[in-house]
């Protein structure tokens, strides 16, 4: 989890703001934890290390799993707080098999 991308999270304003000293590595764990929505590292690794993310990356060198970890859970952070209508599986059948007529996908 320490391998989040600590000062970028900060920059954000996604977790305080702090100098990254022995003295701070406590706050700074726990703000990250809390950011994570679990308890312990034993709790985050057993939640990241199954999920099997299928997505497309720009270089070879995109492979930090903690940062990777980090923007997903930002991402569903943010889209918790859309306002969206029920998923309804055959109409998002339908809208997608219009798209893939109209854009030939």
């Amino acid at each position: 989890m320490l391998r989040s991308p600590v000062r970028k999270l900060m920059k954000q304003g996604i977790i305080s703001i702090c100098y990254l000293t022995t003295k701070n590595k406590p706050g700074v764990v726990k703000n990250l934890w809390q950011f994570f929505g679990v308890a312990s590292p034993i709790e985050w690794q057993n939640y990241y290390a199954g999920i099997e993310v299928a997505f497309s990356r720009t270089c070879k060198e995109q492979n930090d799993f903690g940062a990777i970890a980090a923007w997903l859970q930002f991402g569903e952070i943010e889209a918790e707080k859309l306002d969206c209508s029920m998923y309804l599986g055959p109409a998002f059948s339908n809208c997608w098999s219009i798209l893939v007529y109209h854009y030939k996908f």
